[in-house]
């Protein structure tokens, strides 16, 4: 029996919580001190967080769920969170120049990385978790920023059309070599995704060269990475 006191109240949990289930709880208590310098906004949440893991510990479908996911869901805060950074960087950074004469909004340098994690969710999850993250990261940067929410809109509707098109084309070619379905879709969403987004967020096509340009930097990049990453994994486990 563990005995947590909170606002002179005791929670108790039967069982033992295990190293891994304490860190994230005390991990809470320590950010609030970094950040308020005082423990009372602790003593606010704690209730909180001790119901998410009691929920987490006894709840078998959510923690079966988790456990079975964790590469998904991993992947799915990522999308999120790069879907964010694209719009947020545009307000922030405006419209720099990627050479070749060309210029672009930042979102670029964040879209084309995007898209390699969409296509990893097509391995991990479905087009469920893909859907779900673009929503949840286009509302989170038209709630956020509130200079943005034509941008937030452009990129989400971008996003969501794009995706279609990216499961046609991913899809089929990904049973016969997974790079390649990567390259062929990335190149089909990134063209797709740019004439939709700066229609929706500009109202024009101004940047359409450097948009393209901009993604395609970043796609090869991811794509090379990924590549990278895929020998050696195969290479490590022939080895073993």
């Amino acid at each position: 029996m563990i005995r947590i006191s909170f606002r002179s109240r005791l929670y108790e949990i039967n069982g033992r919580l295990n190293a891994a289930e304490l860190g994230l709880l005390y991990s809470v208590k320590t950010l609030t001190l970094i950040i308020y310098k005082d423990i009372t906004p602790f003593n606010k949440l704690m209730s909180k967080n001790v119901v998410a893991l009691i929920i987490y510990r006894y709840n078998t479908p959510m923690k079966n769920f988790i456990l079975n996911n964790q590469i998904a869901i991993l992947l799915w805060l990522s999308f999120v969170g790069t879907v964010y950074a694209a719009n947020w960087s545009i307000t922030e950074f405006g419209y720099p120049s990627i050479g070749f004469g060309l210029s672009a909004p930042a979102g670029v340098y964040f879209a084309g990385i995007a898209f390699t994690l969409r296509d990893l969710l097509h391995v991990k999850g479905n087009r469920f978790w893909i859907i779900s993250a673009i929503i949840v990261g286009a509302l989170l940067s038209g709630i956020l920023e509130s200079d943005a929410q034509r941008i937030a809109l452009g990129s989400g509707l971008a996003f969501l059309l794009s995706e279609t098109a990216d499961w046609l084309v991913y899809s089929p070619i990904s049973k016969k070599n997974w790079l390649a379905a990567v390259l062929a879709s990335n190149t089909v969403g990134l063209v797709l995704d740019s004439i939709i987004f700066l229609s929706v967020a500009f109202g024009s096509l101004q940047y359409i060269e450097g948009q393209i340009v901009g993604k395609a930097y970043m796609t090869l990049i991811a794509i090379a990475i990924l590549a990278i990453a895929r020998f050696y994994i195969r290479k490590s486990t022939k080895t073993a």
